[in-house]
């Protein structure tokens, strides 16, 4: 049991009463045996988030300190506290425990499909293993995209009310602590997971209203940490990691794509959507160097024939949208009417008419974003 992750802990204990009712009596070494597997820094990250779906903390101008004594500690913090009850514990860790994995696995196969077939679009792609510390750079990703959505979506009222200038200062608390390639990673993959049917970083029904009466994007917030929009500012961000772990001294540093990536925007510049779909798509800040040997990818010219490849790419969708552009008008009512015809959902002619200029209309004007930025 204690080499048992909190989800299959939890698995173990629903096959057998008989092993929950044990695991109760020793509830605090197993659930400290378990989330330890994890490592020091991510250990701290599931239980931080944690201790705020359970209240945590309410005074938000201590929050600086919150989160330097909670994520910053090797010590052993307690999960068992007062008469709560162990396998209510354990379906909050599983269950935190089950979403994060089950998204590391979704975008590290999702990047490394994409990053597999950039020169043969075709190939076969087998199933993706990370090592170590390329879980470990996602999965870290994800608790501070969970943890930070716990704060502003779930215990908004005890942190701060809806004081604008409260909110302010525990979202800059969070983020002063980030080194740049942390906030490129966050903001990587919250854009990725942004493209999806479902963002589980997002809350379009709760009562998140720090900004007004709208709801929280997190794209907003982190924004003043940002240069040009799209890559996080080394001078406005941590130049160090609040804490090094000795666990996994890797995770320390940024990843060798992430300087690689670093070294061609600041020599020649970027389309911002090349730019995004580096990072975004093909997670080539996440990827280790063995993997990043695999693709021809570890010297400086390397990068930027695929920052040319992808740029060219880019161009020629620009283009598409444009003759998209001067088609439609074209277009006969009897054409309309074909494609009417074909349209998996039934409707009345008008309505699918009205539908398909407002989508022209989106997909235009999605593709007059500022798309050249240098460095």
């Amino acid at each position: 049991m204690e080499s048992s992750n909190p989800t299959s802990l939890l698995s173990l204990v629903y096959a057998s009463p008989q092993l929950g009712r044990l695991c109760a009596t020793y509830a605090e070494q197993i659930l400290q045996k378990s989330t330890a597997l994890m490592g020091h820094q991510i250990q701290n990250l599931m239980l931080t988030t944690l201790l705020i779906h359970w209240g945590g903390p309410r005074n938000v101008d201590g929050s600086e300190e919150f989160f330097k004594s909670n994520l910053d500690t090797e010590e052993k913090r307690r999960i068992v506290v007062g008469r709560v009850d162990f396998l209510h514990i354990l379906k909050l860790l599983g269950g935190l425990d089950n979403d994060v994995e089950e998204l590391v696995q979704i975008y590290a196969t999702n990047a490394f499909t994409k990053a597999s077939q950039i020169d043969n679009p075709g190939v076969i792609v087998e199933k993706v293993i990370l090592s170590p510390t390329e879980h470990h750079r996602i999965a870290r990703t994800l608790w501070y995209l969970k943890l930070y959505n716990a704060v502003f979506h779930i215990r908004t009222e005890e942190i701060g009310g809806l004081q604008h200038v409260r909110s302010r200062l525990i979202s800059r608390n969070f983020f002063d602590r980030l080194c740049p390639w942390e906030v490129d990673e966050m903001l990587g993959i919250y854009r990725y997971m942004d493209g999806t049917s479902f963002n589980p970083f997002e809350c379009a029904w709760c009562d998140s209203k720090f900004l007004g009466f709208h709801k929280y994007n997190f794209q907003r917030e982190v924004s003043p940490y940002f240069s040009y929009g799209s890559w996080a500012s080394e001078t406005k961000c941590a130049q160090n990691p609040p804490k090094t772990w000795s666990d996994l001294p890797a995770s320390n540093l940024p990843s060798i794509g992430w300087a690689l990536l670093r070294g061609a925007q600041r020599q020649d510049g970027f389309f911002l959507s090349t730019y995004n779909y580096m990072v975004r798509d093909l997670g080539l800040i996440f990827w280790d160097e063995k993997r990043l040997a695999t693709w021809d990818l570890l010297d400086f010219p390397s990068w930027m024939f695929m920052k040319r490849q992808l740029t060219r790419r880019s161009c020629l969708i620009s283009e598409a949208k444009r003759f998209k552009q001067a088609e439609a008008p074209l277009r006969g009512k009897e054409q309309n009417l074909i494609r009417w015809t074909r349209q998996s959902v039934p409707c009345i002619y008008e309505d699918w008419l009205h539908y398909e200029r407002c989508s022209i209309i989106y997909e235009l004007q999605s593709g007059y974003e500022q798309d050249w930025l240098t460095s």
